[in-house]
Protein backbone atom coordinates (compact mmCIF):
# COMPACT_ATOMS: atom_id res chain seq x y z
CA UNK A 1 0.00 0.00 0.00
CA UNK A 2 0.81 3.55 -0.56
CA UNK A 3 0.35 6.69 1.24
CA UNK A 4 0.85 10.35 0.26
CA UNK A 5 1.72 13.49 2.25
CA UNK A 6 0.51 16.72 0.59
CA UNK A 7 1.70 19.05 3.91
CA UNK A 8 5.22 18.14 4.31
CA UNK A 9 4.62 14.61 6.58
CA UNK A 10 1.84 16.08 9.09
CA UNK A 11 -0.92 14.12 7.68
CA UNK A 12 -1.49 11.53 5.83
CA UNK A 13 -4.07 9.81 2.64
CA UNK A 14 -5.51 6.68 3.86
CA UNK A 15 -3.64 3.77 2.19
CA UNK A 16 -4.09 2.93 -1.97
CA UNK A 17 -3.38 -0.79 -2.90
CA UNK A 18 -1.11 -1.06 -5.12
CA UNK A 19 -1.23 -5.03 -5.33
CA UNK A 20 -2.78 -7.91 -3.54
CA UNK A 21 -1.80 -11.02 -3.37
CA UNK A 22 -4.80 -13.61 -4.64
CA UNK A 23 -4.56 -15.82 -2.04
CA UNK A 24 -1.58 -16.61 1.42
CA UNK A 25 0.30 -19.12 -0.95
CA UNK A 26 1.92 -15.28 -2.46
CA UNK A 27 3.77 -13.06 -0.19
CA UNK A 28 5.02 -9.85 -1.38
CA UNK A 29 8.31 -8.80 0.24
CA UNK A 30 10.96 -6.07 -0.36
CA UNK A 31 8.69 -3.28 -1.25
CA UNK A 32 10.33 -0.36 -3.00
CA UNK A 33 8.97 2.95 -5.01
CA UNK A 34 10.89 5.39 -6.63
CA UNK A 35 9.39 8.94 -8.33
CA UNK A 36 9.69 10.19 -11.60
CA UNK A 37 10.45 14.03 -10.14
CA UNK A 38 12.14 15.33 -13.39
CA UNK A 39 10.28 18.01 -14.93
CA UNK A 40 10.56 18.14 -18.77
CA UNK A 41 11.05 13.99 -18.95
CA UNK A 42 8.65 11.51 -20.39
CA UNK A 43 6.26 10.09 -17.68
CA UNK A 44 6.92 13.05 -15.49
CA UNK A 45 5.44 12.73 -12.00
CA UNK A 46 4.76 8.85 -12.55
CA UNK A 47 5.20 6.67 -9.33
CA UNK A 48 6.72 2.87 -9.39
CA UNK A 49 6.39 0.57 -7.25
CA UNK A 50 8.45 -2.74 -7.21
CA UNK A 51 8.83 -5.85 -5.02
CA UNK A 52 8.88 -9.49 -5.06
CA UNK A 53 6.51 -11.79 -5.09
CA UNK A 54 7.47 -15.46 -2.95
CA UNK A 55 6.03 -19.08 -3.64
CA UNK A 56 7.45 -21.87 -2.01
CA UNK A 57 9.18 -22.47 -5.12
CA UNK A 58 10.48 -18.89 -6.14
CA UNK A 59 10.68 -15.29 -6.15
CA UNK A 60 10.21 -13.24 -9.30
CA UNK A 61 9.85 -9.43 -9.15
CA UNK A 62 6.90 -7.31 -10.25
CA UNK A 63 5.75 -3.71 -10.47
CA UNK A 64 3.02 -1.71 -10.88
CA UNK A 65 2.62 2.24 -12.02
CA UNK A 66 0.68 5.53 -11.02
CA UNK A 67 0.40 8.22 -13.34
CA UNK A 68 -2.44 10.30 -10.71
CA UNK A 69 0.06 10.58 -7.60
CA UNK A 70 -0.94 6.87 -6.29
CA UNK A 71 -4.75 7.02 -6.28
CA UNK A 72 -4.48 4.17 -8.96
CA UNK A 73 -2.17 1.68 -9.46
CA UNK A 74 -1.63 -0.53 -13.05
CA UNK A 75 -1.81 -3.74 -13.32
CA UNK A 76 1.04 -5.25 -11.90
CA UNK A 77 3.61 -6.44 -14.77
CA UNK A 78 6.25 -8.98 -14.60
CA UNK A 79 10.00 -7.51 -14.68
CA UNK A 80 11.38 -11.24 -14.29
CA UNK A 81 9.72 -14.10 -15.40
CA UNK A 82 7.96 -16.95 -13.02
CA UNK A 83 10.11 -19.75 -11.48
CA UNK A 84 12.95 -16.47 -10.93
CA UNK A 85 14.93 -16.69 -7.81
CA UNK A 86 15.21 -12.94 -6.97
CA UNK A 87 15.18 -10.49 -4.51
CA UNK A 88 15.85 -6.59 -3.91
CA UNK A 89 14.49 -4.94 -6.35
CA UNK A 90 15.45 -0.96 -6.49
CA UNK A 91 13.53 1.30 -9.29
CA UNK A 92 15.56 4.54 -10.58
CA UNK A 93 13.99 6.92 -13.36
CA UNK A 94 16.59 8.38 -15.03
CA UNK A 95 16.81 11.58 -16.92
CA UNK A 96 14.76 10.95 -19.95
CA UNK A 97 12.16 9.19 -18.37
CA UNK A 98 13.25 5.43 -19.09
CA UNK A 99 13.47 3.66 -15.60
CA UNK A 100 15.97 0.85 -14.65
CA UNK A 101 15.43 -1.25 -11.87
CA UNK A 102 19.00 -3.32 -10.02
CA UNK A 103 18.62 -5.89 -8.66
CA UNK A 104 20.11 -9.84 -7.17
CA UNK A 105 19.39 -13.32 -8.54
CA UNK A 106 20.11 -16.60 -6.88
CA UNK A 107 21.34 -19.67 -8.22
CA UNK A 108 18.39 -21.55 -6.93
CA UNK A 109 15.25 -21.88 -4.24
CA UNK A 110 18.14 -22.94 -1.92
CA UNK A 111 20.97 -21.60 -1.93
CA UNK A 112 21.54 -17.42 -1.89
CA UNK A 113 25.67 -17.15 -2.51
CA UNK A 114 26.99 -16.63 -4.99
CA UNK A 115 24.50 -14.23 -6.72
CA UNK A 116 24.27 -12.07 -9.26
CA UNK A 117 23.57 -8.13 -9.29
CA UNK A 118 21.52 -7.55 -12.57
CA UNK A 119 19.56 -4.35 -14.38
CA UNK A 120 16.56 -3.89 -16.68
CA UNK A 121 15.47 -1.42 -17.90
CA UNK A 122 11.78 0.09 -18.70
CA UNK A 123 11.92 2.61 -22.09
CA UNK A 124 8.38 3.35 -21.83
CA UNK A 125 8.70 4.38 -17.40
CA UNK A 126 8.16 0.85 -15.99
CA UNK A 127 5.13 0.14 -17.91
CA UNK A 128 7.07 -2.81 -19.68
CA UNK A 129 10.61 -4.92 -19.24
CA UNK A 130 11.26 -6.25 -22.82
CA UNK A 131 14.70 -5.97 -22.99
CA UNK A 132 16.99 -8.46 -21.38
CA UNK A 133 18.88 -8.19 -17.95
CA UNK A 134 22.47 -6.79 -17.98
CA UNK A 135 25.07 -8.16 -15.06
CA UNK A 136 26.62 -5.77 -12.67
CA UNK A 137 28.38 -8.00 -10.94
CA UNK A 138 28.98 -11.89 -11.11
CA UNK A 139 29.28 -14.78 -8.52
CA UNK A 140 29.23 -12.37 -5.54
CA UNK A 141 29.98 -14.02 -2.19
CA UNK A 142 27.40 -12.70 0.43
CA UNK A 143 28.71 -11.09 3.56
CA UNK A 144 26.34 -12.11 6.92
CA UNK A 145 27.98 -11.07 9.57
CA UNK A 146 27.37 -13.52 12.72
CA UNK A 147 26.03 -11.01 15.29
CA UNK A 148 23.95 -8.07 12.88
CA UNK A 149 21.02 -8.67 11.31
CA UNK A 150 22.11 -7.08 7.85
CA UNK A 151 20.76 -7.09 4.13
CA UNK A 152 23.39 -8.92 2.58
CA UNK A 153 21.88 -9.51 -0.70
CA UNK A 154 20.43 -5.90 -0.93
CA UNK A 155 22.36 -3.78 -2.87
CA UNK A 156 21.86 -0.10 -2.94
CA UNK A 157 21.84 2.89 -6.06
CA UNK A 158 21.80 6.40 -7.30
CA UNK A 159 21.65 8.28 -10.57
CA UNK A 160 23.32 11.46 -11.21
CA UNK A 161 20.32 13.93 -11.80
CA UNK A 162 22.62 15.39 -15.20
CA UNK A 163 24.93 12.98 -15.84
CA UNK A 164 22.43 10.06 -15.88
CA UNK A 165 24.78 7.94 -14.81
CA UNK A 166 24.42 4.93 -12.48
CA UNK A 167 25.96 4.10 -9.44
CA UNK A 168 25.31 0.78 -7.64
CA UNK A 169 27.23 -0.16 -4.23
CA UNK A 170 26.83 -3.65 -2.26
CA UNK A 171 28.68 -5.43 0.39
CA UNK A 172 30.73 -8.75 -0.66
CA UNK A 173 33.42 -11.23 0.74
CA UNK A 174 36.43 -10.43 -1.50
CA UNK A 175 39.70 -12.30 -0.63
CA UNK A 176 37.64 -13.77 2.52
CA UNK A 177 37.34 -11.00 4.13
CA UNK A 178 34.02 -8.79 4.02
CA UNK A 179 34.14 -5.01 1.69
CA UNK A 180 32.46 -2.66 0.18
CA UNK A 181 32.19 -2.48 -4.05
CA UNK A 182 30.92 0.22 -6.31
CA UNK A 183 30.13 -0.21 -9.97
CA UNK A 184 29.01 2.31 -12.55
CA UNK A 185 26.68 2.73 -15.68
CA UNK A 186 27.54 5.45 -18.39
CA UNK A 187 24.74 4.38 -20.16
CA UNK A 188 21.70 3.65 -18.58
CA UNK A 189 22.88 0.64 -17.37
CA UNK A 190 23.57 -1.24 -20.95
CA UNK A 191 27.45 -1.87 -19.42
CA UNK A 192 28.81 -1.87 -16.42
CA UNK A 193 32.25 -0.83 -15.04
CA UNK A 194 34.65 -3.37 -13.21
CA UNK A 195 33.41 -3.29 -9.09
CA UNK A 196 36.03 -1.41 -6.99
CA UNK A 197 36.67 -2.18 -3.69
CA UNK A 198 36.04 1.06 -1.81
CA UNK A 199 35.99 0.57 1.96
CA UNK A 200 39.55 0.34 3.84
CA UNK A 201 37.87 -1.76 6.64
CA UNK A 202 40.93 -4.44 8.19
CA UNK A 203 41.00 -7.99 6.80
CA UNK A 204 38.42 -9.59 8.16
CA UNK A 205 36.04 -7.07 10.13
CA UNK A 206 32.50 -6.53 9.29
CA UNK A 207 31.08 -4.03 7.02
CA UNK A 208 27.39 -4.21 6.12
CA UNK A 209 24.42 -2.50 4.54
CA UNK A 210 26.36 0.33 2.09
CA UNK A 211 24.25 3.41 0.93
CA UNK A 212 25.34 5.50 -1.95
CA UNK A 213 24.55 9.43 -3.27
CA UNK A 214 26.07 10.89 -6.03
CA UNK A 215 25.95 15.02 -6.81
CA UNK A 216 24.07 16.22 -10.74
CA UNK A 217 27.21 15.82 -12.34
CA UNK A 218 28.11 11.97 -11.28
CA UNK A 219 31.75 13.21 -9.93
CA UNK A 220 31.12 13.31 -6.23
CA UNK A 221 29.59 9.87 -4.98
CA UNK A 222 29.47 9.20 -1.13
CA UNK A 223 28.75 6.17 -0.12
CA UNK A 224 28.12 5.38 3.60
CA UNK A 225 28.19 2.05 5.62
CA UNK A 226 28.35 -0.20 9.02
CA UNK A 227 31.53 -0.95 10.05
CA UNK A 228 32.63 -2.97 13.08
CA UNK A 229 36.54 -2.35 13.13
CA UNK A 230 36.33 -0.32 16.62
CA UNK A 231 34.10 -2.48 18.27
CA UNK A 232 34.69 -4.69 21.15
CA UNK A 233 34.54 -8.01 21.50
CA UNK A 234 32.45 -8.70 24.58
CA UNK A 235 33.06 -11.73 27.28
CA UNK A 236 30.89 -14.32 24.67
CA UNK A 237 33.06 -13.89 21.70
CA UNK A 238 30.97 -11.89 19.90
CA UNK A 239 30.99 -8.34 18.45
CA UNK A 240 27.76 -6.13 19.29
CA UNK A 241 28.91 -2.48 18.37
CA UNK A 242 28.89 -0.56 15.31
CA UNK A 243 30.03 2.39 13.90
CA UNK A 244 29.53 4.25 10.72
CA UNK A 245 32.03 5.07 7.93
CA UNK A 246 32.09 6.72 4.60
CA UNK A 247 34.26 6.64 1.08
CA UNK A 248 34.44 9.27 -1.51
CA UNK A 249 35.32 9.49 -5.07
CA UNK A 250 35.43 13.34 -6.19
CA UNK A 251 36.21 12.31 -10.43
CA UNK A 252 33.24 9.87 -10.85
CA UNK A 253 34.14 7.07 -9.52
CA UNK A 254 37.41 6.16 -10.61
CA UNK A 255 39.71 6.86 -7.47
CA UNK A 256 38.86 6.78 -4.01
CA UNK A 257 39.46 8.69 -0.48
CA UNK A 258 38.61 6.79 2.41
CA UNK A 259 37.26 6.67 5.94
CA UNK A 260 36.31 10.04 5.95
CA UNK A 261 33.89 10.36 8.33
CA UNK A 262 33.12 8.21 11.56
CA UNK A 263 29.98 8.60 14.05
CA UNK A 264 29.92 7.67 18.02
CA UNK A 265 30.10 3.96 18.62
CA UNK A 266 26.88 3.14 19.21
CA UNK A 267 25.82 -0.48 20.46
Amino acid sequence: VVSRSTDQGATWSAPSIAFQAANSTITPDKDWLAVNDYPAAANSGRLITTWTNFTATSGNLLSAVSDDRGTSWSAPVAITPNGAFNQGSLPLFLPDGSLVVVYVTFPNASAVTPFTIQCKRSADGGRTFPAGATTIATSVAIWDDPDLRNGGFLPAAAVARQSGEIFVCYAALIGGSPRVLVAKSSDQGSTWSAPVVVSDNPAGMSVDNPAVAVTPDGQTVSVVFMDKRNSPVSADGHSYSIDHYAAQSFDGGATWQKVLYKNENVG
